[in-house]
């Protein structure tokens, strides 16, 4: 038995529009109706390359490496310094360097990292670096203390003397082809930043790393001040 349907106006509209819709689709294909994928009064820019959304906190002013991460993926976390891995920072990780003028200058190439009785830009790296080093070296080439047509003067970020300084210690045993000590017991590498001798959050001075012989890797353990 044939019923019949009664439409309204609008949804006799609506049923017309989608009927004459589809048989646009069926005669010319979708890219010949070339719809529009923005609103139409919005004037045309230039497409992105690069967005960057990064989050802005302390924790960029942390130790670049850890102590506990797997960085090359090989199922075991990198407790101290491992050779065979490039450490990425201010320094190149195939240049020998030397501290002098109070700033390490690079003096030679190394094809292994190693360099006797100087100290290895990879090994520095590890040492020295924190998480927005790394950043402002990947976007900018890194934080400029001087730049001048001759020479560039990089300085690593300012350290409160908080939970942000830290120390990191090194027994291996070529560690002579990494620094200029040869301590069997090994190294540690404290780093903060230092005043006049007097220790405070209200300074400008350069970051410092400071050697000391033996195990102190937990001198930065302190909640506040180390």
């Amino acid at each position: 038995m044939n019923r019949l349907i009664t439409l309204s106006f609008p949804e006799f509209k609506r049923l017309l529009t989608i009927v004459l819709f589809n048989f646009l689709l069926a005669q010319n294909g979708l890219a010949a109706l070339n719809i529009a994928q923005t609103p139409l009064f919005l004037v045309p820019s230039a497409l992105p390359i690069v967005m960057l959304n990064m989050p802005k906190d302390h924790q960029l002013y942390f130790k670049a490496f850890d102590d506990y991460s797997d960085l090359d993926g090989d199922g075991s976390p990198e407790t101290t310094y491992k050779h065979s891995f490039d450490y990425y920072g201010y320094f190149d990780s195939y240049k020998c360097y030397d501290y002098v003028n109070d700033r390490f200058e690079p003096t030679t190439i190394s094809i292994n990292k190693y360099c006797s009785g100087q100290w290895s830009g990879n090994f520095l790296n590890w040492a020295s670096m924190t998480r927005i080093d790394s950043i402002r070296k990947m976007l900018y080439g890194g934080l400029r203390s001087s730049d001048s047509t001759g020479e560039t003067e990089l300085e690593r970020s300012y350290l409160p003397n908080d939970a942000h300084s830290f120390a990191k210690f090194y027994q291996g045993s070529d560690l002579a082809e990494l620094t200029p000590f040869t301590e069997s017991g090994g190294i540690t590498l404290c780093n903060t930043t230092f005043s006049n001798g007097i220790f405070s959050q209200d300074v400008t001075d350069p970051p410092l790393m400071r050697v000391a012989k033996g195990n102190y890797s937990l001198w930065s353990a302190n909640e506040r001040w180390q």
